[in-house]
């Protein structure tokens, strides 16, 4: 995806700064590099629609973060018994580039999804977390190269990602892997066990280059992740069972 042909700076600028961050990183990527790439606009643009590179940056990892949240919400899973992968709504960040700062989602509230059986929301939520990661088309790759860098090395302020994105994320698919291995079940098991769910998404953002040269043959994330989001689910729930089952067998918790 490329900026359109017209007058609109700051969105041109915004998919310039994503290009680049993707490329260079937050520290080496420079207001002057973003600007040559946003066609038109002069050295001062940035300050001007942004206050400076920071807050730029901080706006894009927003919009990252939004992008799995938007998709949650609009989720509308199969009828009980169907076999049916859930409504999955497509890639949208060039239009979350353009909602207002104010009005982009911050918590996660999923109104119609949260009202399904635990079972269809964490398949939901692995449609909505593979597709989010790897479905954005050319801007989706560049935000993934965003995310991997700064899971691993990170450059944003750590403690307001957390309060404001990971924290409320994080007690979402606790709550939820709380219904699923039952109220026995210590809190660290539920920790572990949603560690691995998200995990087996997560694992090809960080090894792509490698495992492609390792498996030549691979269709290519872009249009094999419905079926690593069906797979893990399976092995996922097979994995909840058997984590519950050894717990309980052990004497740990009372009978299902």
């Amino acid at each position: 995806m490329t900026p359109k042909d017209g007058t609109d700076t700051r969105e041109k600028l915004l998919l310039a700064a994503v290009a680049v961050f993707a490329e260079k990183g937050y520290k080496a990527a420079t207001v002057r590099e973003i600007c040559r790439r946003a066609k038109g606009a002069n050295n001062n643009a940035v300050n001007y629609y942004f206050g400076d590179k920071a807050k730029l940056y901080a706006l894009i990892i927003d919009i990252m973060f939004a992008e799995i949240e938007r998709r949650m919400a609009a989720m509308t899973p199969p009828p009980p018994g169907d076999a049916a992968p859930p409504a999955c709504p497509e890639s949208d960040y060039q239009n979350l580039i353009l909602v207002p700062d104010d009005a982009r989602r911050e918590t996660a509230a999923h109104p119609v999804l949260d009202q399904s059986p635990p079972q269809a929301r964490l398949r939901a939520f692995l449609f909505a977390y593979c597709a989010t990661l790897y479905d954005g088309g050319e801007v989706g790759e560049q935000f993934l190269r965003i995310f991997s860098r700064e899971m691993l090395s990170p450059s944003f302020d750590l403690a307001a990602m957390n309060e404001k994105y990971v924290r409320p994320q994080t007690a979402w698919g606790m709550a939820l892997m709380r219904e699923l291995m039952g109220p026995d079940v210590p809190d660290d098991l539920v920790r572990d066990a949603l560690c691995s769910v998200v995990g087996q998404a997560a694992y090809y953002s960080f090894v792509w280059p490698v495992f492609r040269l390792a498996h030549p043959d691979h269709p290519g994330m872009g249009v094999h992740w419905p079926v690593l989001a069906e797979r893990i689910f399976a092995f996922s729930m097979a994995g909840i069972a058997a984590l519950r089952a050894t717990y309980r067998a052990e004497g740990q918790g009372a009978p299902s």
